[in-house]
This record gives structure tokens, C-alpha cells and sequence, in this order.
């Protein structure tokens, strides 16, 4: 007769006790990331495995972070990320300039819609404020928008957390900030992928309904693009301004 390796119900097994407390213990440290190995691998190299795997594989990613409880790597990693939305406000600050210059072309003489004159100087430093502000923007996501995220899914965790969790969560769901250097489709593609990026890591290291891990990703990504927007349209109407648009020249009488 076959001997059963179920344990009877008032015998306790140390190695099963561990097991089911290390599944549910969302603070256990792991291998480590490579951004927290940058000291050995190498910063830019660090740097470029953390994102590719935060894009394509984020839940392994996330359970391999080792200091769970601090903050200073998924900070220190998010700088980075920022660096790269920095670089994609220059480059697209600099293609729409050389399109407006062809605007500013193309209206020169004309009869029937407003000349458009580009100052190049403005231009300039508002490139410059955009690149600081999204460096900016990104360290605030990181911080409110896992706050927010926190607070929408915190009843549904099996094991309690504190929001460092989440907060070390976004920091590493940044990795595809990478493809904001790509022109025009870049950020669209960057902020979409974030967002799957969160809502994978969040059901799996958190323990969490993928459901909720989506609308938490959602509204959290969707109100941090709602800021951004709206920052954009205020700064349109503040000095120092970009273009100065004069009224069509009149027609000469026959």
C-alpha cells in the first residue's frame, strides 16, 4: 500500500511553514535587479537590462528586487528614466521648431493668413524648462502616482504592505521610458507600456486582481497624462512667447 505524504493535521512542517510564509510575505527580498548591481555591471549597462526587463518581463523584475523596503534604487532608476523623457522634450521641441520654421517660410508674403515669426531664443529656453520639467514629472509619478495606486488596491492585498512597495513598483515600471526618445509615436508607445508594465507587476507583486491592478494603473497613468496635458496648454500663454503671429499683408489696389 502506498504510503501518503500528507502530514497529519496537528504535525507541523518547518520547510511548509517557511514556504507559505515566504509566499505571502510581499517585503521578501530577492536576487536583486540589475540597477541595484549597477556597481558590478556597470551604470549604462545597468541602466539598459533594467528597462528592457521591465518591458518584457516586469513581474520577474519586480520579485527580484532585493531592498524592498527602501527607496534609493527605484529613485536613483527613475532619474534615469526622466533623463529620457528629458531628451525626448529636446527632440521634439527641436523637430516642431524646424517645423515652424517652415510655417514661418510658408506665411512670409501671405494675403490671407497671419505671418508667423519663431524666436529662437524663447524657443530655446523653453526647451530647456520642458526638459526639467519632465525629469520632474517622472519623480512625481513615481511618487503620488503610487500613493494613489497604494490606496485604491491596499484593501485587496492578501499581505499587508507599506507603500514603499509600490513606490519601489512604479520607480521599475519606468523601464519603457526608453522609447521617448523615439520621434512623434515614442511617448504614446512609452506611457502605454508603462501602464501594462504596472498592471502586470502590481497583480503579481502585490498579490492583487489583475482588475484592480488595471484600474489602479489606469487612473494613476491617466491623471499624471491629464496634468501633463494641462500644464502643456498653460505654458502656451506664458512669456516668454515663441512666435509672434502678425495679420495677412494687404493686397496691393490695381
Amino acid at each position: 500500500m502506498a504510503k501518503s505524504s500528507t502530514p497529519p493535521r496537528n504535525v507541523a512542517i518547518a520547510s511548509l511553514d517557511a514556504r507559505r510564509q515566504t509566499m505571502f510575505n510581499l517585503m521578501a527580498p530577492g536576487p536583486g535587479t540589475p540597477w541595484e548591481d549597477r556597481g558590478s555591471i556597470g551604470l549604462i549597462g545597468a541602466f539598459f537590462k533594467t528597462c528592457f526587463r521591465s518591458m518584457f518581463k516586469p513581474a520577474e523584475l519586480l520579485d527580484s528586487i532585493r531592498r524592498p523596503e527602501t527607496g534609493g534604487d527605484s529613485f536613483s532608476f527613475a532619474i534615469g528614466c526622466g533623463l529620457m523623457w528629458a531628451i525626448s522634450a529636446l527632440i521634439h521641441g527641436y523637430l516642431y521648431y524646424r517645423h515652424m520654421l517652415g510655417e514661418e517660410t510658408r506665411t512670409a508674403n501671405s494675403t490671407t493668413e497671419d505671418r508667423i515669426t519663431v524666436l529662437g531664443q524663447p524657443w530655446v529656453i523653453w526647451c530647456v524648462i520642458a526638459a526639467i520639467l519632465a525629469v520632474i514629472g517622472v519623480l512625481l509619478f513615481q511618487k503620488i502616482g503610487s500613493r494613489l495606486f497604494y490606496s485604491l488596491v491596499a484593501t485587496e492585498m492578501k499581505s499587508k504592505a507599506p507603500p514603499i512597495l509600490a513606490y519601489n513598483i512604479f520607480g521599475y515600471c519606468l523601464g519603457p521610458s526608453l522609447l521617448a526618445i523615439i520621434p512623434i509615436a515614442g511617448p504614446i508607445l512609452a506611457v502605454a507600456w508603462i501602464a501594462i508594465a504596472l498592471m502586470i507587476g502590481g497583480a503579481t507583486r502585490l498579490k492583487i486582481s489583475v482588475k484592480g491592478s488595471v484600474i489602479a494603473s489606469l487612473v494613476a497613468v491617466c491623471a499624471m497624462v491629464g496634468i501633463t496635458i494641462a500644464t502643456w496648454f498653460v505654458a502656451r500663454y506664458v512669456p516668454p512667447y515663441t512666435i509672434i503671429k502678425e495679420p495677412p499683408l494687404r493686397r496691393s489696389g490695381r
